[in-house]
């Protein structure tokens, strides 16, 4: 679920909301495991994404997780990871298996992290600083820390020479904090930030239909195992 959805947000639900909810859903899925024989192994475990199972608690940890990638690189080392066995010269089938599957997770561990940059760090101009990031920030303080454009020291709208950018910037901070979340429920953010995010999911795909071609044509274990359809 989104922050805006978790912190009942009354910025109206968009595509963007659906975009991150899917975000974390892959997370999830790659902490747990994404077939029901890797659930079964970590269902008694307790990890980072554990408090997703609280709104209040989840809301909190995801801007902190999703605030950097390194932040977010403390849930992609609790994915799920397939013991390999020893070579004895009788068990080739589980080893290939068991590197699929671990390949696999690291895929999706790619794909997770170029989401997460399209969505909280997308260098479109037409996001705009506001839409950036994950946590509250004061007036006149973009995402980096500096100084939003057409506002001045004290942080308010300085009307000579504005853009309309900053006009939109300014009407947008009236409260005196500025919420990523909320600002990329506004156009021309929601567009810009799906299209971005749908071709990162076109890229990953391509990708991935290559490897399972590849893993057909070579058939064997994988094949036979049903790991690859």
């Amino acid at each position: 679920m989104s922050v805006n959805n978790l912190e009942q947000s009354d910025a109206a639900r968009k595509m963007v909301d659906e975009l991150e909810s899917m975000l974390y859903l892959l997370i999830w899925m790659g902490v747990w495991g994404a077939a029901s024989a890797h659930r079964a192994s970590t269902a008694r475990g307790t990890r980072d994404v554990s408090d997703w199972n609280d709104p209040k608690r989840a809301a909190k940890s995801k801007r902190d997780k999703m605030s950097t990638c390194d932040n977010m690189n403390t849930l992609l080392r609790e994915f799920f990871r397939a013991k390999v066995p020893k070579p004895n010269g009788s068990n080739g089938k589980e080893i290939e298996i068991a590197e699929w599957i671990n390949e696999s997770y690291k895929f999706l561990k790619g794909l997770i992290r170029d989401l997460r940059a399209c969505l909280f760090d997308n260098p479109d101009e037409r996001v705009g600083p506001h839409a950036r990031g994950t946590q509250l920030r004061e007036t006149g303080e973009s995402d980096d820390g500096s100084s939003v454009s057409g506002q001045g020291a004290d942080g308010h709208a300085s009307d000579s020479g504005a853009t309309p950018a900053a006009k939109h910037a300014a009407e947008t901070i009236c409260d005196g904090l500025i919420d990523p979340f909320r600002e990329r429920t506004k156009d021309p953010a929601v567009d810009v930030l799906f299209a971005s995010f749908a071709g990162v999911l076109a890229k990953y795909g391509s990708i991935a239909q290559s490897k399972i071609a590849e893993a057909r044509a070579k058939g064997g274990a994988l094949v036979d195992s049903g790991n690859v359809v």
